[in-house]
């Protein structure tokens, strides 16, 4: 548009001699061109402006709303891991039945974070949800395990309930955690991917502002040259004209031709 814009008023066009456009045009059709000219480059540059605000908002909402809330979930979810894994191991090992409520209890809240992490995971993920749909499946053959550990814990088999924690529950747990590093690792680079675009838009963006206004600024010092000559000249030749006529010389003619008020 800038192009087309450009060669529709060229010099050559825009010429003062009698073939030129502008003085084919009244005075008021030259200023009424000259501010449409300059609006129109405005309204192209506000557009792009919009366009590139848009975009950088876009690649900022794909970063926050995908893999961003991914790895922060993910990390989320492993501390949840331990810390349930920790109040299970503690259950197992003491005698006070109040105590062990309270951890058994805890780690109920935290595997309940690990449960709603994974709806999260499902929807939000970008990679392979093979990763996500195994995980959910390590983290439900872990809670049968849990159950089988409490219930030991709670009959008093304190070495049983130990030995099963330690030969499957605590291993069961640690594949659900590299599990769990894959999907936070898969999603940190397509964060830094979606990062890595914004910075390319905003600098995309910056440049084509940068660029739109110059082209602003040269073409409202072209058009205001253009305009001033137009005007001026013919004034000044009229001016030259009436002195030399004050002087008696009455053979005097004024080369300006023009189709508008001074022509």
């Amino acid at each position: 548009t800038i192009v087309k814009i450009g060669k529709c008023i060229t010099k050559e066009n825009l010429q003062l001699g009698e073939n030129g456009m502008l003085n084919k045009m009244k005075i008021g059709k030259r200023l009424t061109l000259s501010f449409a000219l300059i609006i129109m480059v405005f309204i192209i540059s506000s557009a792009v402006s919009a366009f590139s605000v848009y975009s950088v908002s876009k690649s900022l909402s794909k970063f926050y709303n995908g893999p961003f809330q991914v790895v922060k979930t993910s990390f989320d979810m492993r501390r949840a891991i331990q810390s349930a894994e920790r109040s299970i191991l503690w259950s197992c090992t003491t005698e006070d039945s109040a105590a062990t409520d309270s951890r058994l209890d805890q780690a109920t809240a935290d595997l309940e974070i690990v449960r709603d992490g994974i709806t999260l995971l499902k929807d939000k993920f970008l990679g392979d949800m093979s990763l996500v749909t195994e995980f959910e499946a390590t983290m439900e053959a872990s809670k049968i395990i849990k159950d089988q550990v409490i219930s030991l814990s709670k009959a008093n088999q304190v070495d049983a309930s130990i030995a099963l924690y330690d030969s499957q529950y605590a291993p069961k747990l640690m594949e659900a955690k590299g599990l769990l590093n894959q999907i936070a690792e898969f999603s940190q680079s397509k964060a830094n991917e979606f990062d890595q675009d914004g910075i390319n838009t905003r600098n995309t963006a910056f440049i084509s502002i940068a660029i739109l206004t110059v082209a602003i600024l040269l073409l409202v010092l072209f058009l205001s040259t253009i305009l001033t000559r137009s005007l001026t000249k013919p004034i000044f030749e009229i001016e030259e004209a009436a002195g030399r006529m004050a002087e008696g010389d009455l053979k005097v003619k004024i080369g300006y031709t023009a189709q508008d008020e001074l022509g």
